[in-house]
C-alpha cells in the first residue's frame, strides 16, 4: 500500500513582482531552514501515525484470532 508523494497539479511559478536582486543569502537560508523544519515535522508525524497504525493492526489481528478460536472451540464455527 505504499504510495509515492501526492503531486500537486499546480506548477510553481516565480512572482514577477519580487526583485530577486534584493533577496539576500541570509533570507534564503532562513526560508530553507524553515522548510527543513517543516519537512522534519511532517516526517515525524508520519512516523508516529505509521507506528500507531501498526500497533492498532496488531491488536485487531490478535482480537480476531481470539474470536475465531472462541467460535471454533464453542462449536459455532467449523466442525459439527
Amino acid at each position: 500500500m505504499a504510495r509515492g508523494p501526492i503531486a500537486s497539479k499546480q506548477l510553481w511559478k516565480i512572482d514577477p513582482t519580487i526583485d530577486v536582486n534584493r533577496v539576500s543569502i541570509e533570507d534564503v537560508k532562513i526560508v530553507f531552514a524553515q522548510a527543513e523544519k517543516r519537512l522534519d515535522d511532517t516526517i515525524k508525524t508520519g512516523e508516529l501515525i505509521a507506528g500507531k497504525t501498526m500497533t492498532l493492526m496488531t491488536l485487531m489481528q490478535a482480537y480476531w484470532w481470539h474470536l475465531v478460536a472462541f467460535l471454533y472451540r464453542t462449536g459455532m464455527v467449523g466442525h459439527k
